[in-house]
């Protein structure tokens, strides 16, 4: 026996637009801990990507034994614009879930956004003079494709920190709901045993 996958997708719509809406306001979508993440998150990357840039200079440059600077500006301030541009992921993730009927077009919509982000990155730091090479640079080439993958690399975290919230939230309903159904029992066994039966007990001589 097979099912139609359209079909069971068509009819979940309900059940999970009605767990989204119960459950929405018990899932903010940023609390202190998601932003301390974060920001713990993108100030790692800059330390190691700055490492790693200082390592390679200094694997393949014998005479450039030195610290940039310029390297840890770049890398900060790559991870302030990640820190600012992942709120606006988070926001995109929450207003265009990829499920149901509309998946392709959000799926659409997030692709364009993560283009723009992507070029969005080489643009600010253009502007901020940490980068003079043009946009649409050989060079440039590694952080557009990184830029791009990190997005979706947000938007799947988003989707499952979402999904988890949904799952506790489930999980704590059945057990409410099993708790009240064992309450109603044990409520309905004792008013039995309080009626009387009007019998009268049998003596024996």
């Amino acid at each position: 026996f097979h099912q139609d996958p359209i079909r069971e997708t068509r009819e979940s719509e309900p059940l999970i637009a009605a767990v989204e809406r119960d459950h929405e306001p018990s899932t903010p979508l940023l609390t202190p801990r998601t932003w301390l993440f974060l920001v713990s998150l993108w100030l790692g990357t800059a330390a190691l990507w700055t490492i790693q840039m200082h390592g390679y200079i200094w694997l393949t440059d014998d005479m450039m034994w030195v610290w940039s600077w310029e390297i840890v500006r770049l890398q900060l301030a790559g991870a302030m614009y990640w820190v600012a541009a992942s709120l606006g992921v988070l926001a995109l993730a929450r207003r265009y879930r990829l499920y149901g009927r509309a998946a392709a077009q959000h799926l659409a919509i997030h692709f364009g956004a993560a283009v723009a982000i992507s070029f969005g990155f080489l643009w600010v730091l253009q502007a901020v003079g940490l980068s003079t090479a043009p946009i649409l640079n050989q060079f440039n080439i590694n952080p557009l494709t990184g830029n791009f993958f990190l997005y979706f690399g947000l938007l799947s975290w988003s989707h499952s920190r979402d999904f988890a919230a949904w799952y506790r939230a489930r999980e704590l309903a059945s057990a409410q709901l099993t708790s009240d159904i064992a309450r109603s029992r044990f409520q309905a066994l004792c008013v039995q045993v309080r009626q009387p039966t009007g019998r009268f007990p049998v003596r024996f001589s």
